[in-house]
């Protein structure tokens, strides 16, 4: 059996990567408000987690979504496009599916433009 996994990976000004980070954050925030989520920190009672990775000398950021892993186009696709509407710019939602299946969507200021599967 092969590999299972989805994220996503969003495109941040170079020149204020720390900031890029916060408004991810922020808009992650935002958008699980508005869908009734209400943030906890007790480990042992959640329904979702994200992970926002750090910031590094590349001009992504990588963000996981315990709600994509269930391999749903819909959730992911969701995922990324707020988070390029709210960058206003690059998120490329990515899911790997058995370790045969890749596919890369790239989303451009909330709105999907194209598609890759391999």
């Amino acid at each position: 059996m092969g590999s299972f996994f989805t994220n996503v990976q969003v495109r941040v000004d170079a020149r204020e990567p720390e900031q890029s980070r916060r408004r991810i954050v922020a808009a992650l925030r935002q958008w699980m408000t508005a869908s009734g989520y209400i943030e906890v920190r007790d480990e042992d009672n959640h329904e979702r987690t994200f992970l926002v990775g750090p910031v590094t000398k590349h001009p992504w950021i990588t963000i996981y979504d315990s709600a994509t892993e269930g391999q749903s186009d819909s959730v992911l696709s969701e995922l990324t496009t707020v988070l390029s509407a709210a960058m206003r710019g690059v998120a490329i939602a990515v899911l790997m599916h058995d370790s045969d299946v890749l596919e890369l969507t790239l989303f451009e200021q909330g709105a999907r433009q194209d598609e890759y599967r391999l």
